[in-house]
């Protein structure tokens, strides 16, 4: 009783001597520090839990009879949080992976390199800060909301006692969006003197939660050490009930030799395939490096091929992904290690995927003579299912390439190497003719096979393919969907081709969808199917139907060719 009589006096005179400090200074700053130190000395001595408790509680209602607002005294002194009272050091691109505890905030150093190449004695320097969010205390609306990081290049102030409020009014601060942190701090440095960028990760208070968070921090005088880019960069070429097939964008833009990327031995990008479900997890931290790449990967390594193509134009990467379930929604990220890097690099964001319907389409690509086919065709009741589908492939490809054959011999009875005069083209050559003939005849020769039905799609019911090949040969084992063949395929044939083939292709909307349709870019899944290079056009859908310039054909003539 005698110890509490004297706490109560002692706190009595801390707060009549502190009414006039309190409209000078900071409110409850020096409050807080008399009364931590006065509970820790009179409340901690009690060695009775309950004892010890009792006297907390009755200090705590009296702060609650002398103050209104007990938020001045809620002011936390950033310094008391700090895990050690020496930053860490940060080394130049060699992230850091930190576990911090809410309430805590910890120190880190950059130390500058100033040398200089031309030996300037003054020079600017810029250096690069990356962040990754990895893991959070579960349950939290938004993590990100949580963690600010502070900097300043030579800036112990950070590293002082001061409180939070002080730290945003004076310093330059960083949080984290989606996972992801990214800033850059600039300053003119002497050679050879000595530089620091100071750092202070914070952590707010998180109230009835558990577990920590997991960051990973980098540093860099070079570049960002990581990177996150809108773009999606792949996208999907087509699915069928358990694989898919993804292309990256054109690589030539960016590499210079071409050959060196035809026979790289390893893979530029990795992608990770998660279910859809999973995209609530990914919603705070789509941006972040290792959130994704840390993550159990839904598909292994092993089923998971890469190579480089030249399909479509253009060098690009092509990913294949296996053991994948029917019918299902998918999410997928894809990222970009640094060359001669260790650590670091980019994140592009995700696209979205589904897999066809069991045993109807099966995806075919890295064919021999229709090299532009890459997408899911009619499955055959005459091989197994499962089978490799390159054996599939190759009784649609060996077809194509017999067509082909008639095609080619009356070629060759064209002048295609006489005087220019003499040629049936000024503009386009015989090589344009048989590329433009050839991806048509792959076009309509192996159809692109779906499971969904939508508006441009062709029903094609059992026996009721597109050709007796089909129907006879491949016998699909069911009904499906037909992406019809994109009708520029036919204008282009009509264009590059001599006028001795007689080629022409349907002018009159109701003609055309019988066999085609037009590529509208208006939808989010492809119209149509297009095979080679799609050409950049210009103007409405409808310029393209209307066009009274272009000259009918019946499907007999289809029938003509391919017979």
């Amino acid at each position: 009783m005698l110890r509490l009589n004297c706490m109560v006096f002692v706190l009595f005179m801390v707060l009549c001597i502190g009414v006039h400090a309190i409209q000078d200074k900071f409110e409850g700053n020096i409050i807080q520090n008399s009364l931590d130190e006065f509970i820790s000395i009179d409340c901690s001595e009690i060695k009775d839990p309950e004892e010890r408790a009792e006297c907390l509680g009755k200090v705590d209602d009296l702060l609650d009879s002398k103050f209104d607002d007990w938020s001045l005294l809620d002011k936390r002194d950033i310094s008391q949080l700090t895990g050690s009272s020496d930053p860490h050091q940060v080394y130049d691109w060699r992230p850091v992976s930190i576990n911090i505890e809410p309430g805590q905030a910890l120190q880190y150093r950059f130390e500058i390199n100033t040398t200089h190449p031309y030996n300037q004695v003054f020079y600017q320097v810029l250096v690069y800060i990356t962040g990754n969010l990895c893991n959070h205390p579960i349950g939290l609306s938004n993590p990100n909301d949580y963690l600010t990081l502070f900097y300043g290049l030579n800036d112990t102030g950070i590293f002082e006692n001061t409180t939070s409020e002080d730290l945003h009014e004076s310093h330059k601060s960083e949080g984290f969006e989606n996972g992801y942190l990214q800033a850059t701090s600039y300053t003119t440095v002497k050679t050879n003197g000595t530089y620091y960028l100071d750092m202070l990760l914070v952590a707010d208070d998180v109230p009835d939660f558990n577990g920590s968070f997991t960051v990973q921090l980098g540093v860099s005088q070079d570049d960002l050490l990581f990177q996150w880019d809108n773009r999606t960069w792949i996208n999907l070429v087509d699915s069928d009930d358990t694989t898919a097939l993804f292309i990256t964008g054109n690589l030539t833009t960016k590499y210079n030799n071409a050959t060196d990327i035809l026979s790289a031995s390893s893979n530029y990008y990795t992608i990770h395939v998660f279910h859809d479900e999973q995209s609530n997890y990914f919603s705070n931290m789509y941006r972040s490096w290792c959130s994704i790449v840390n993550s159990v990967p839904l598909v292994p390594p092993e089923n998971i091929t890469y190579s480089f193509t030249q399909r479509g134009g253009g060098i690009k990467e092509q990913i294949y992904v296996r053991g994948l379930q029917p019918s299902t929604d998918y999410i997928a990220y894809v990222t970009q290690d640094f060359s001669n890097k260790d650590d670091g690099g980019v994140v592009f964001d995700r696209i979205s995927f589904r897999t066809k319907d069991p045993d109807i389409c099966q995806l075919v690509f890295n064919l021999t003579f229709c090299d532009n086919v890459a997408y899911s065709v009619p499955r055959s009741s005459n091989l197994e299912i499962g089978s490799d589908f390159a054996n599939l492939g190759r009784l649609y490809d060996e077809y194509a390439e017999e067509a082909f054959g008639n095609f080619s011999k009356a070629l060759d009875q064209i002048p295609c190497d006489a005087e220019n005069d003499q040629r049936y083209s000024p503009i386009v050559t015989c090589d344009d003719c048989r590329t433009s003939y050839k991806n048509w005849l792959c076009g309509v020769t192996i159809p692109r096979c779906t499971t969904e039905n939508q508006t441009h799609y062709k029903h094609r019911p059992l026996g009721e393919s597109r050709m007796d090949f089909i129907n006879d040969s491949i016998d699909p084992p069911s009904e499906y969907f037909e992406v019809l063949p994109c009708i520029n395929m036919c204008y282009a044939m009509v264009r590059d081709c001599p006028a001795d083939f007689s080629f022409s292709c349907p002018r009159d909307n109701a003609s055309l969808v019988k066999s085609y349709y037009y590529k509208d870019d208006d939808y989010s899944y492809d119209t149509c199917n297009y095979v080679g290079i799609i050409p950049k056009t210009s103007g409405a859908i409808h310029d393209v139907v209307m066009n009274k310039g272009i000259l009918f054909v019946s499907l007999m003539f289809i029938g003509f060719v391919l017979g």
